[in-house]
């Protein structure tokens, strides 16, 4: 039995496979690969989820610490989980229009569309700024004057832009608290 992240309890549970399903690519393709397909039960909430898994033995290659060989393997959990994310509180007293680009936002980020997913950060924090009527010369001081003021998160002293790469941007998410 494995744990695995659940996005209906946001927890790490344990979980049981009710059905799997396995197929070589070897013969179909001369690609030495095995696809596993599964319905998981989550034993914590007891939601039905997809799982599937590609393993790919053609990147075999030894464990440089333990000496152990092992592969890769590709896994897409349906409906995904975005780990270490507990949801944002007081989703609902948001603007609807900040509220539906948000949780859009989240989706793009949890599917890893990282286009989408700047796209969307960028979209909440120029609604946050129109909103709350912030002046400035560029993204990066209404971003740096929302902080100041409290309306977005400040961790460990350091701001993240929305404008910068990517990493940033997941971070940045992560710590918005919005209050309206």
């Amino acid at each position: 039995m494995k744990q695995l992240g659940c996005s209906n309890c946001r927890k790490i549970t344990n979980h049981r496979v009710l059905y799997q399903q396995n197929e070589s690519q070897q013969k179909e393709y001369d690609y030495h690969a095995r696809l596993e397909y599964m319905l998981i039960q989550r034993l914590g909430c007891n939601e039905i989820t997809f799982r599937h898994e590609f393993h790919d033995f053609e990147t075999q290659m030894e464990n440089s610490f333990t000496g152990i060989p092992g592969y890769e393997i590709r896994v897409q959990n349906y409906p995904a989980y975005l780990d270490r994310y507990a949801g944002l509180n007081g989703m609902y007293s948001i603007l609807s229009i900040i509220r539906n680009i948000y949780q859009e936002t989240l989706d793009a980020i949890t599917y890893e569309n990282y286009i989408l997913s700047g796209i969307g950060l960028k979209a909440i924090i120029e609604a946050i700024v129109n909103e709350k009527k912030i002046q400035g010369s560029s993204l990066v001081v209404k971003i740096n004057i929302l902080v100041k003021s409290g309306v977005l998160s400040k961790k460990r002293g350091k701001s993240s832009t929305c404008h910068s790469i990517y990493p940033m941007c997941v971070k940045l998410f992560l710590k918005i608290q919005v209050i309206i």
